[in-house]
């Protein structure tokens, strides 16, 4: 018998337009993140009927990250510490969930985004760095980082670095960065120097 965790009448922990993510109720050190039940809705009333007809339509987050993961350890990519680790399924009340590692401070809190350390002036030279690393490693990774904004990077603070959390693997429908590795390289590069800019624009306001 499969035992069903309840998550719905849960406080989360953040909660997206496709994603809404949750501690887990047995581990603190965990997370589970579950898709949206308002994104099931509007795929099923906005997308064509072909799209809507394909199995697990609504999981391609969840199928797209996992392929990503399988591909990092397939083909030895180095320094996997920069993507948040899967660490399995639970069977939730709000459907399947992906239980992944919770990035902590060392009191226990949840780790800080880049845009809140930004927001609350604590960005210095240690983030700076520990940011000009990450970059420097997704523009020769072969790993599709589909969205890559202020608050999918989370702080390691035991670590000192900077951990992806989300936008991790391609789109609904497969492009380009899915067959060709110097194209998605070169989408890789184009989102690092984004976020540079990004982040230069941010500290300035």
């Amino acid at each position: 018998m499969i035992n069903t965790i309840s998550l719905s009448k849960e406080n989360s922990v953040a909660k997206g337009g496709e994603k809404i993510i949750y501690f887990h109720p047995k581990d603190n050190n965990k997370l589970i993140k579950v898709i949206n039940p308002d994104y099931i809705k509007f795929m099923k009333d906005n997308r064509s009927l072909t799209y809507r007809l394909r199995r697990l339509t609504h999981y391609w987050f969840f199928s797209n990250m996992i392929i990503e993961h399988i591909a990092s350890r397939e083909e030895n990519i180095e320094k996997k510490h920069y993507l948040q680790q899967i660490i399995g399924f639970e069977d939730t009340d709000m459907g399947l969930g992906v239980v992944v590692e919770a990035i902590k401070n060392k009191d226990g809190s949840l780790g800080h985004t880049l845009g809140d350390i930004i927001k609350d002036k604590r960005f210095n030279d240690v983030h700076q760095k520990a940011l000009d690393d990450f970059i420097s490693w997704m523009q020769v990774t072969h790993i599709i980082i589909r969205d890559l904004w202020l608050d999918n990077l989370v702080w390691h603070e035991q670590g000192q670095y900077f951990v992806l959390v989300d936008g991790i693997g391609g789109r609904y429908l497969p492009t380009l960065r899915s067959y060709w590795r110097q194209y998605n390289l070169r989408g890789n590069r184009k989102r690092g120097e984004k976020l540079r800019q990004r982040v230069k624009r941010y500290q300035a306001q």
